[in-house]
């Protein structure tokens, strides 16, 4: 019998990386502040419940509520200051993630987020000032980007033009 081939798939370079966010104005409307980040952390935690009863003879572990998070740093300026700084502690603001970038076909990851928190820039004499957001996820959907859905989505009611008219 034939050994199973091994997927690796094609490893995705971190500078394709896009993200966006919605602002404190339209906190539903994702802005691409890709420009902005140097990396984008996602963690995941998830409670243990011992559901454990009489007479087991091992525990019996249940998956509980998950906790994801996004753990957003990138470089000080005053447009990224100007942009995070208000959106403190909001709830309900949009997300895009394409960890391998936005063009058609790549993972999409949206849903909506709070901001946890935005800390105040760091600063170094031999470095560059940074920041760091942190996001709390509240929904989210894992799909592909699609210029021909973001076309329907810009004018909704116009169908997207397909190739040639007959």
């Amino acid at each position: 019998m034939p050994a199973a081939p091994i997927l690796t798939g094609e490893p995705q370079p971190g500078i394709h990386t896009y993200f966006a966010l919605g602002n404190d104005s339209a906190p539903t409307v994702v802005q691409d502040i890709s420009d902005f980040l140097t990396g984008v952390e996602p963690s995941e935690d998830t409670d243990e419940l011992d559901a454990t009863t009489f007479r087991n003879t091992s525990k019996r572990i249940l998956a509980g509520f998950a906790t994801i998070s996004y753990t957003l740093t990138g470089y000080y300026s005053e447009e990224a200051y100007e942009f995070f700084a208000p959106l403190r502690k909001m709830t309900g603001v949009a997300y895009e993630y394409g960890p391998g970038g936005n063009e058609d076909g790549k993972t999409k990851i949206s849903g909506l987020c709070t901001v946890f928190s935005f800390a105040d820039p760091s600063a170094s004499v031999d470095a560059v000032n940074g920041l760091t957001v942190e996001l709390r996820i509240e929904t989210r959907t894992i799909g592909v980007f699609s210029s021909v859905v973001a076309a329907e989505a810009a004018a909704p009611g116009i169908p997207a033009k397909r190739g040639k008219a007959a």
